[in-house]
C-alpha cells in the first residue's frame, strides 16, 4: 500500500509533540507500508494517550493486546459470522483479520491507513471501556456509541498536540462508517446509522475530556466502591 497518503496525518509514534500551524507531515506510523507494522505503531499512539488519561485519574493502563492476520479461534470453536470485521474482546484484545484489511484497501484505496486509524481508535475505546467497566452489561448502542466518542477524544488530544489533522480523521471515519452501515445486516441496529455514529465521533472531537462520552452506567468516573 502506498505510504504517501496526501494530506496531513499522524506525525509520529514517539517523541515530543510539536504543534504545527499547517498540515502535519506524514510520520513513522503512516510511513509503514506493512499493515501489521502500521497498526503496531498506531497502538503505541493509542496507549500513550489513554495511558496518560487513566494515570491522571489514578488508574493503571495495560497496553491493548493486538493481533493482525489469521483470526484466533473463538473459545467455543465456532466460525465467525463476519470474517472481515475488526473486533475487540476482553479476553484477546483487538484483532484485525486479513479479510478486513483487504476490504478496507478495496473500498478506500490509498486512504486505507487513514481509515484504519479510526478503526483502531474505536477498538481502543472498547479497551478503555473494558478497563473501566469490566463486568458491566450495558446496552450495545451505548457501548458502540461511547467507543466512537472515545475515538474522537483520542483524535482531539492528538490534534491538540499537533500530531493529527482532525478534518482528515473525521472524513476517513465517516467514509468507513458509511461502508459498514451499508455492508452488514444489523449494523445500524447495533451501532447506529452513519449520522448517529459521526455525531458520537464529533462529541469526542469537541472535547479532550473523556467524560463527554458518558452513556448510562458507562462513565469516566470511577465506579462506586464495592461494585
Amino acid at each position: 500500500m502506498a505510504a504517501t497518503l496526501g494530506a496531513s496525518v499522524l506525525a509520529g509514534c514517539a517523541g515530543p509533540a510539536v504543534p504545527a500551524p499547517g498540515p502535519v507531515a506524514p510520520g513513522p506510523c503512516l510511513a509503514q507500508v506493512d499493515d501489521a507494522l502500521f497498526l503496531t505503531c498506531l497502538r503505541a499512539e493509542m496507549d500513550e494517550v489513554w495511558g496518560r488519561a487513566l494515570r491522571d485519574t489514578g488508574r493503571g493502563y495495560p497496553s491493548m493486546p493486538l493481533t493482525v492476520g489469521d483470526r484466533p479461534p473463538r473459545p467455543d470453536g465456532r466460525a465467525f459470522d463476519e470474517p472481515d470485521r475488526a473486533y475487540f474482546s476482553q479476553r484477546t484484545g483487538t484483532h484485525f483479520p486479513d479479510e478486513y484489511l483487504d476490504a478496507v484497501r478495496k473500498a478506500h484505496g490509498p486512504d486505507a491507513h487513514l481509515v484504519l486509524t479510526f478503526t483502531m481508535a474505536h477498538e481502543a475505546g472498547h479497551h478503555v471501556q473494558s478497563l473501566l467497566h469490566p463486568n458491566e452489561d450495558a446496552l450495545v448502542n451505548d457501548v458502540e456509541g461511547q467507543a466512537d466518542c472515545y475515538a474522537g477524544v483520542w483524535a482531539r488530544r492528538m490534534t491538540d498536540a499537533g500530531r493529527l489533522d482532525v478534518a482528515v480523521f473525521r472524513t476517513a471515519a465517516a467514509a468507513e462508517l458509511n461502508r459498514l452501515s451499508t455492508s452488514y445486516a444489523g449494523e445500524v441496529e447495533s451501532h447506529g446509522d452513519t449520522a448517529q455514529r459521526v455525531a458520537s465521533v464529533d462529541r469526542g472531537l469537541g472535547s479532550a475530556d473523556p467524560a463527554v462520552c458518558d452513556r448510562g452506567r458507562l462513565t469516566w468516573s470511577a465506579p462506586p466502591a464495592g461494585r
